[in-house]
C-alpha cells in the first residue's frame, strides 16, 4: 500500500508538472507572440508610416519652396538670404523633415534590432534587407534634396530625377511595409493557433490526470477499503463471541495483509484469554463446590474423597492421592481416586507414603508446593525417593501440595497423569492450594469439634460428679447434723443436768452456727435438686400468690422483729399462679430474708403483690432501705456463692446462694427477676410469674 501510495503520488506530481509545463509554454509562446506584436511589428508599422508621412512632407515643402524660389528669383545660385517670406514658410516642413528622418529610421532600426524573432515562424532577413533599400532610397532622395535646396531652384529634368528617387522610396517602403504587415498577420495567427493548441493539450494533460487518479483510487479502494470492510466485519462477529471469524491475509495490500494477521493474532490472544478465564471460573466453581462439600462431610474418610474425587475431575488427573501424617513418619488414611473410582492405598508400595510424607514435611517449611512435569527425568530421585516410589510411575507428570496449621503439617495432595508429560498452570496449582488449604480448615474444625465433645463430655462428667457429690456429702451431713441439734436441745432442756449462764452462752452459739449450717445444707439440696429434676406436673397446682406472701410475711415477722427492721405489707392483689407451692413459698422466704438480713435496725422492708391482667403477669416487688448493691457489683447477684463487697465488709453472715435459689425457681415457674438499687440508698427486687390463666391458654393452644 505504501508502494502504491507512492506511485500514486509521483505520477499525480509529474501529470500536474506536465499540465503546468504546457500551460507554461502555451503562455510562454502567446507572450512571445504578444511581445512581437507589441514590441516590434506594430512599431515598426508605425514607423513605417511615420517614415513616408515625413518624406511625403519633406518631399511637398521643397517642391513648393523650389516652385516659389524659381519663379522669384530668375537666376541660378542660392537663395536670397532675405529671400521671399512666403518660400521660407514653406521650406520649414522641410526643414523638419530633416530633422526627423534620421532620427525616425534609427528608430525603425532599434525596432527591428531589439525584436525578439526567436520561435517564431517570422524572418527578419527580408525585413532587414527590405529596411536597406528604403533607407538607401532615403539616403538617395536626401542627397538630391539638399542639392536642389542649395541651387533654390531645379531644372526640369532634375525635378524628374527627384520624383523618381522619391517614387524609389516609396516602392520601398509600401514593400516594407507590406512585409511587415504580413509578417504581423503571421505573427496573429500564430497567436491565435497557439492559444488553442495550449488549450487542447491542457485538456489533454488534465483529462489524463483525472483518468489516472479515477483507476488509482478505485484501485486504492480495492486494495484498502474492501479489505477494512471485511476486516470490520470479522471484528463485529468476533465480538459477538464467534470463534471461527477470523481475518483472511491473502487479500488487499501487504499493510492489510500485516493488519489482519495481527488481527488474528489478537483474537487468538484473546480466544486464549477467555478460555483461561473460563477455566480458572470454573476451578473456581470447583473450590467452592468441594469446599461446601468438605464441610458438610461428617467423617475425614469422606472429605478425603470428596477432594481427591473433586480434583481429579477438575484438572483431569490420572491419580488423585490425600493423606494425613500419622503419629509414625508415613501417610495414613491415605485415600486414591482414579477415573474408574475412590480406593485405598493397598496397591501402592511401602515405601510411597513413607517418601510422601517426608516431602510433605519438607514442603510445608519451604515452598508449600512442588511440580515435576516429566517424571521419567531425574527429579524425583533428586527428591529422595526410593527405587520403588520413583518406579511406581515410570511416565507422565506429578505435583504436590502440602497442607497444614500454622507451624505444623497436617498431610498431602498429590496429583499424577500417567500417559505423558504435563505442565501444572499456576491456576491449577492456585486452585489445589485452595482446596489443600480448605481441607486444613476442616481437619482443623473436625479436630476442634472432637476436641469440643470431649470437652463437653468431661463438663458433663464433672458436673454429674458434682450433683452426686452434693447430694451425698449434703446427705451425709445432715445426719450427724440432726443429732448434734438433738443433742443440743437435750442440753438445753436440762437433761444432762443444769448449765451454768457461761455453758448456756456458748451452747446458744453452737446452736446458732449449726442453724446456719443446716441452712447451707438446705440450700445446696434445693439447687441440686432443681439442677437435676424438672419441674414435675404433679406438683403443679394453682397457687394464690397473695395468701402465700401473707404466710411469708407471717413467719419472718419474729426475724425482723429481732433484728428491729419494720415489714410493711399492702393488702395484695388477688393472683392465682400454676406452680409449686413449696419452691415458690421458698422463693418468697429467700427473698423477704434477704431484704431483713440487709437492712440495718429502725430500717423498713416492704412488700406488695399486683395482678397485671394486661400483661397476664403478677408481680411482687419486695423493697427495702438497706445497704444497697454497688452498680458494677449488681449484675453478678444472681450468681451462685456471689456476694457483695459492702456485705462481705459489714460481716454480714450468708452463702450467696438465696438469690440464685430465687432465679431458678422463678425461672422455673416461666417467670423473671429484676433488681434495681443504689448503694446506700436501698434495693428493690420484681418478681413476676405469669397468671394462671394465662399459662392454660398457652398450654391449650
Amino acid at each position: 500500500m505504501k508502494r502504491r501510495l507512492t506511485l500514486f503520488t509521483l505520477t499525480m506530481s509529474a501529470l500536474l508538472l506536465v499540465v503546468t509545463g504546457v500551460a507554461l509554454t502555451g503562455v510562454h509562446v502567446q507572450r512571445q507572440q504578444a511581445d512581437l506584436l507589441t514590441t516590434a511589428l506594430g512599431p515598426t508599422l508605425d514607423a513605417t508610416q511615420s517614415i513616408r508621412e515625413t518624406m511625403g512632407n519633406a518631399q511637398a515643402s521643397l517642391r513648393g519652396y523650389l516652385i516659389l524660389n524659381g519663379g522669384t528669383a530668375r537666376r541660378p545660385g542660392p537663395p536670397n538670404a532675405a529671400g521671399d517670406g512666403e518660400a521660407q514658410a514653406m521650406l520649414r516642413p522641410y526643414l523638419a523633415a530633416e530633422t526627423d528622418i534620421q532620427q525616425e529610421l534609427r528608430t525603425l532600426d532599434e525596432h527591428l534590432a531589439a525584436a525578439d524573432f526567436s520561435g517564431s515562424s517570422i524572418d527578419r532577413g527580408p525585413l532587414l534587407a527590405i529596411q536597406g533599400s528604403q533607407r538607401e532610397a532615403v539616403e538617395s532622395w536626401w542627397a538630391h534634396a539638399r542639392a536642389a535646396r542649395a541651387w533654390g531652384w531645379l531644372p526640369v529634368h532634375q525635378l524628374q530625377l527627384g520624383d523618381r528617387l522619391f517614387a524609389d522610396f516609396v516602392t520601398a517602403n509600401e514593400a516594407l511595409h507590406t512585409e511587415v504587415g504580413r509578417q504581423r498577420d503571421v505573427a496573429r495567427v500564430v497567436l491565435r493557433d497557439g492559444g488553442a493548441r495550449s488549450g487542447q493539450a491542457i485538456l489533454v494533460a488534465t483529462a489524463a490526470a483525472v483518468l489516472f487518479s479515477l483507476l488509482a483510487g478505485w484501485r486504492t479502494t480495492v486494495a484498502l477499503i474492501v479489505p477494512l470492510g471485511r476486516l470490520r466485519d470479522v471484528v463485529h462477529r468476533q465480538r459477538q463471541g464467534d470463534r471461527t471469524a477470523w481475518a483472511r491475509t491473502d487479500l488487499g495490500a501487504a499493510e492489510m495483509r500485516g493488519l489482519a494477521a495481527d488481527v488474528n493474532a489478537l483474537t487468538a490472544v484473546q480466544i486464549r484469554l477467555l478460555d483461561s478465564q473460563a477455566h480458572r471460573l470454573a476451578l473456581q466453581a470447583a473450590a467452592v463446590e468441594i469446599s461446601r462439600r468438605i464441610q458438610d462431610a461428617g467423617e475425614l474418610a469422606t472429605a478425603f474423597s470428596l477432594v481427591a474425587q473433586g480434583l481429579g475431575r477438575a484438572l483431569g488427573a490420572d491419580r488423585v492421592s490425600v493423606g494425613v501424617l500419622g503419629e509414625g513418619h508415613g501417610l495414613e488414611e491415605v485415600i486414591v481416586w482414579t477415573p474408574v473410582g475412590v480406593a485405598g492405598t493397598t496397591d501402592v508400595p511401602p515405601s510411597v507414603p513413607q517418601d510422601e510424607a517426608d516431602l510433605a514435611r519438607r514442603l510445608w517449611h519451604g515452598p508449600r508446593r512442588i511440580v515435576v512435569e516429566d517424571v521419567s527425568g531425574p527429579a524425583l530421585r533428586e527428591l529422595g525417593w526410593s527405587d520403588s516410589t520413583v518406579a511406581m510411575q515410570p511416565v507422565g507428570s506429578l505435583t504436590m501440595v502440602a497442607f497444614g496449621l500454622t507451624d505444623r503439617a497436617l498431610g498431602a495432595i498429590t496429583l499424577r497423569t500417567t500417559t505423558a508429560p504435563r505442565a501444572w498452570s499456576d491456576v491449577e496449582m492456585t486452585f489445589v492450594e485452595q482446596v489443600a488449604a480448605e481441607l486444613a480448615r476442616g481437619l482443623a474444625k473436625v479436630a476442634s469439634e472432637r476436641d469440643r465433645r470431649d470437652y463437653i463430655r468431661r463438663l458433663e462428667e464433672l458436673d454429674e460428679h458434682k450433683d452426686t457429690f452434693l447430694s451425698t456429702v449434703s446427705h451425709e451431713l445432715r445426719t450427724p447434723l440432726t443429732s448434734i441439734l438433738g443433742y443440743l436441745e437435750m442440753l438445753d432442756e436440762g437433761d444432762a443436768g443444769d448449765l451454768t449462764d457461761m455453758q448456756r452462752t456458748m451452747l446458744d452459739i453452737v446452736g446458732r452456727n449449726a442453724l446456719r449450717l443446716r441452712g447451707l445444707i438446705e440450700d445446696l439440696l434445693v439447687l441440686n435438686r432443681m439442677d437435676t429434676t424438672t419441674l414435675a406436673s404433679s406438683a403443679t397446682q394453682l397457687v394464690d400468690v397473695a395468701d402465700l406472701l401473707l404466710l411469708t410475711c407471717e413467719e419472718l415477722m419474729p426475724v425482723a422483729e429481732k433484728g428491729g427492721v419494720r415489714i410493711v405489707t399492702a393488702r395484695p392483689d388477688p393472683a392465682d399462679v400454676l406452680g409449686d407451692p413449696a419452691q415458690l413459698g421458698r422463693a418468697l422466704a429467700n427473698l423477704l430474708s434477704n431484704a431483713i438480713k440487709f437492712t440495718p435496725a429502725g430500717g423498713t422492708v416492704r412488700l406488695s403483690c399486683h395482678a397485671r391482667p394486661g400483661d397476664d403477669q403478677a408481680e411482687i416487688v419486695c423493697e427495702d432501705s438497706g445497704i444497697g448493691i454497688p452498680p458494677a457489683e449488681q449484675s453478678k447477684l444472681f450468681n451462685r456463692f456471689f456476694r457483695a463487697s459492702n456485705a462481705t465488709s459489714a460481716q454480714i453472715p450468708g452463702t450467696g446462694l438465696g438469690l440464685a435459689i430465687v432465679r431458678s425457681i422463678v425461672q422455673r415457674h416461666g417467670g423473671d427477676l429484676e433488681l434495681d438499687s443504689a448503694e446506700g440508698v436501698g434495693t428493690a427486687v420484681r418478681l413476676r410469674l405469669p397468671l394462671a390463666s394465662a399459662r392454660s391458654a398457652l398450654e391449650v393452644a
